[in-house]
C-alpha cells in the first residue's frame, strides 16, 4: 500500500527538484531520495539495505585487492543470503522488509561480476550507495547490471521534455 501511493509522490517531486540542480548534486538528491523512500517504509527496512550495501561494497573493494577472491565471494554470497533467514525470524507472520529481494540480487549480482572481473569494484561508498537503493528502479524494475546503471546515474542531465515523456509513457 505505501509503495502504491508514495512512488508517483516522490517521484513526481524529484523531477520537480532535479533538473534545477547542478549534476553533483543531483545524485545526492537521488541518494536523499532513495534513502527517504527506505526510511518511510521502516527503519529496519532502511537498516537492512545499508547492511546490505556494507557487505557487498566491502566484499568488493576485498576481491579487487587481494587474492583469495573465491573465499570473499562465497564470504559475501552467505552473509547475504542470510538477512532473509534473519528477516524470517525478526518478522511476524513472513512479513519482509520492502524491496529486501531487489538489492539483495543486485547486490549479489554486482559482487558476482567484480568476482568474474567484469567490472571493477567502485571505489566511492555514495554512488555505489545509489546504484543499490536507486528507487525508482526497485520499484518498477528490472535488476540493473552495475556497468549499464553506474553510467546512467553519474552523468548530469539536462531537462529534455522528450526525454521524460518518453520516461513517463515507458513507466506507464
Amino acid at each position: 500500500m505505501f509503495l502504491r501511493y508514495s512512488f508517483p509522490l516522490l517521484f513526481g517531486l524529484l523531477l520537480m527538484v532535479y533538473y534545477r540542480l547542478p549534476a553533483i548534486a543531483q545524485r545526492g538528491l537521488l541518494l536523499g531520495f532513495s534513502i527517504f523512500f527506505y526510511a518511510r517504509a521502516g527503519w529496519v527496512s532502511l537498516g537492512l539495505m545499508v547492511l546490505e550495501a556494507a557487505i557487498c561494497y566491502g566484499a568488493a573493494l576485498a576481491m579487487d585487492r587481494w587474492p583469495g577472491r573465491r573465499g570473499i565471494l562465497w564470504s559475501c554470497l552467505a552473509a547475504n543470503f542470510s538477512l532473509p533467514a534473519l528477516c524470517r525470524f525478526c518478522f511476524p507472520a513472513g512479513a519482509m522488509p520492502v524491496g529486501i529481494s531487489f538489492y539483495l540480487l543486485q547486490g549479489v549480482g554486482y559482487c558476482v561480476d567484480v568476482y568474474r572481473g567484469t567490472i571493477r569494484a567502485e571505489r566511492g561508498a555514495l554512488r555505489f550507495g545509489l546504484f543499490l537503493s536507486f528507487f525508482p528502479q526497485m520499484e518498477q524494475g528490472p535488476i540493473g547490471k552495475y556497468d549499464t546503471l553506474s553510467r546512467e546515474l553519474s552523468g548530469g542531465r539536462k531537462y529534455d521534455p522528450e526525454q521524460v515523456s518518453a520516461g513517463l509513457a515507458r513507466m506507464a
